[in-house]
């Protein structure tokens, strides 16, 4: 039952946008919302009825952020849905972390079910490469119109290219299967994601200090995939007034603005897009657009709902997990990232951020 409950949860996120249940005024309701709410009581009662449960300084550290959090949104009156969704997605992959600790759940279970997991996330990106090549119909629902790109079913080249990045540090460290790294390494191409292409060389080049052979051949894939791919375009255009990379320095620029509102204690969760529409920050031809909640970089979001305060207890959670090398060349990734996409509130990439952390905290 346990394993089919990590199953279901894993698909039901890796299903991203294709899994919307409602929407309204702003509200989005997804299927991974219902199921991972559901597999965190599960999880929840089955501990309960064990009556053990192994705590450690990273679970202390989300809570001190995630009880500042509370209080700051709650004053702010900003939503608490968003904090809630932040919680179950800690909450789910602690549960993992637990469930193997205790031997309630293999590791090769685990492993198996993380595979298995990737080749259904290979079929939606393959499907939707061929079959939906151009999502600019989908502008009208908020999302950002691309086209001859893989954007899988985030419909976000960024969010898709960093969740491939993942799989293959997963691979590389804990999976070891044998086509996997190179599949992924192909999908990360067809995303012709800047910010997915840099957190993927930093993880080559990490990769030379523990296998050489593996590393050498993943920078002659990197090199060949680069030639064919839509990539060195995507490096020319970051002088044109419509490029991605323009469009991210103004997300960023908007945050500072907002990030001043309130410095040191932040706005809460839920009130960005009020700030960015008070501040005159976007047009109003721009009000659906689903980024409007949270900055382009995931610690300006930080800074901002919470303030300086908040990002500082968020930066101490996140670095209790720098135990070792594994969980260290991981956080130099994920903040990398987080620095560039909002990856680290993004739901399908935040809880496999936290699953990956937690099977770090394993070794030691």
């Amino acid at each position: 039952m346990l394993d089919k409950i990590i199953l279901l949860t894993l698909t039901a996120f890796s299903l991203g946008s294709l899994g919307q249940i409602f929407r309204e005024s702003g509200v989005n309701l997804y299927l991974f919302d219902l199921v991972v709410l559901g597999a965190n009581l599960y999880l929840l009662l089955f501990f309960l009825k064990k009556k053990h449960f192994y705590t450690n300084s990273p679970l202390m550290f989300f809570l001190f952020f995630g009880l500042f959090l509370f209080v700051v949104t709650l004053v702010q009156g900003g939503n608490l849905g968003f904090w809630l969704r932040i919680v179950l997605y800690f909450g789910f992959s602690y549960f993992v972390y637990n469930l193997l600790y205790y031997k309630y759940l293999s590791f090769e279970v685990l492993k198996k079910l993380l595979i298995y997991n990737f080749y259904w996330v290979f079929l939606l990106s393959i499907l939707q490469y061929f079959f939906f090549p151009d999502i600019s119909f989908m502008e009208s629902f908020g999302y950002d119109p691309h086209s001859s790109r893989l954007v899988g079913t985030f419909l976000d080249p960024n969010f898709w290219g960093f969740y491939l990045v993942i799989y293959i540090f997963l691979n590389e460290f804990y999976l070891k299967n044998r086509h996997l790294t190179i599949i992924a390494l192909l999908l990360v191409f067809l995303t012709g994601s800047r910010s997915a292409f840099l957190v993927l060389s930093l993880l080559i080049i990490f990769l030379y200090f523990i296998n050489t052979k593996k590393a050498l051949l993943l920078t002659f894939l990197i090199v060949l995939f680069f030639g064919y791919s839509s990539l060195p375009q995507r490096f020319e255009q970051t002088s044109t007034a419509n490029d991605s990379l323009a469009l991210r320095y103004e997300s960023w620029n908007s945050a500072l603005q907002i990030y001043q509102a309130s410095p040191y204690f932040g706005i809460g969760i839920g009130n960005y897009k009020n700030y960015l529409i008070g501040l005159n920050l976007i047009k109003p031809e721009n009000y659906n657009q689903n980024s409007n909640n949270y900055s382009d970089s995931s610690l300006l979001s930080v800074l901002v709902f919470g303030g300086i305060l908040g990002l500082i207890l968020y930066l101490i959670f996140l670095l209790s997990y720098a135990r070792n090398f594994k969980n260290l060349v991981f956080l130099i990734l994920v903040l990398v990232n987080s620095l560039i996409i909002n990856s680290l509130f993004f739901p399908g990439l935040a809880v496999l951020i936290f699953l990956t952390l937690n099977l770090g905290m394993l070794e030691n």
